[in-house]
This record gives structure tokens, C-alpha cells and sequence, in this order.
């Protein structure tokens, strides 16, 4: 009997770099959040120190200066935060793709098991034919 071959073995292939593919998308998506998610906490940690200093100055011109600082800080929160958002978005979209991905892949790895299980036993069929015939023939003797 001839050896196992999976007949869709390219196809199984190609979905296996497609699946490597979308993880190191996804990988290189959840990064980027990571690090804009980390922008995002080094403003906000900026301007609570900015308040914390601003408020205890009794110097008027400094509590102003500090008021402006912190109204530039809030614009550049809420982009950051618009940032975030996306970048977050992104990350779960290529999650998804990923995930499909993987699920392609695992689905003709199963096929490719029970068309290997199907090979086997109609192998052993085969053989326990050979073994049956051979006991025949001998008894036949």
C-alpha cells in the first residue's frame, strides 16, 4: 500500500503562514497599544504632579502658568486617549483575523488526522487480509 499522502498539504501549508502571519500582525497591534497605553499613563501621571505642584504654590503667576500647563495636558489627553482607542480597535481586529486564521488551519489539520486514521485502518485491513489469506493457503496445504 502506498505511504500517507495528505492531498491538501500545499493548501495546509499556505493557511499555516497565513496563521504566523496574522499573529505577528496581531503581536506587533497589541504592542503598539501597549505602548500608546503607556503614553496615555505617563500624561495623566504628568498632570496629576503638574496640579500637585501647581496647588501648593501661592505664587499667583505660577498657579497660572500652571492652569495653562494643565489645559495643554488635557488637550493632549483626550488625543491620546482618541489614540488609544484606535490602537485598541486595531489590536482587536487583528486578533480576530488571527484567531479565523488559526481556525482555517485547524480545521484541515483535523482533516488531514482523519484522512491518516482512514489510511491506517484501511492499511491494517489490508495487511489482516494478507495474514488471513496466508492462514488459508496454509491450511489449505
Amino acid at each position: 500500500m502506498q505511504p500517507f499522502h495528505f492531498r491538501l498539504e500545499r493548501v495546509r501549508r499556505i493557511r499555516e503562514h497565513l496563521e504566523d502571519r496574522a499573529q505577528r500582525d496581531w503581536s506587533q497591534a497589541r504592542d503598539h497599544a501597549q505602548l500608546q497605553h503607556q503614553a496615555l499613563q505617563r500624561l495623566e501621571s504628568e498632570r496629576s504632579d503638574a496640579a500637585a505642584f501647581g496647588y501648593g504654590q501661592m505664587d499667583l503667576e505660577l498657579r497660572t502658568a500652571m492652569y495653562q500647563y494643565i489645559s495643554v495636558l488635557d488637550r493632549r489627553i483626550a488625543q491620546q486617549r482618541t489614540v488609544v482607542s484606535e490602537a485598541d480597535a486595531r489590536e482587536e481586529t487583528a486578533r480576530q483575523r488571527w484567531i479565523e486564521a488559526r481556525q482555517d488551519r485547524e480545521s484541515l489539520d483535523k482533516l488531514k488526522e482523519k484522512q491518516y486514521e482512514e489510511h491506517s485502518a484501511e492499511r491494517l485491513r489490508q495487511e489482516q487480509n494478507l495474514l488471513d489469506d496466508a492462514a488459508k493457503n496454509a491450511q489449505s496445504l
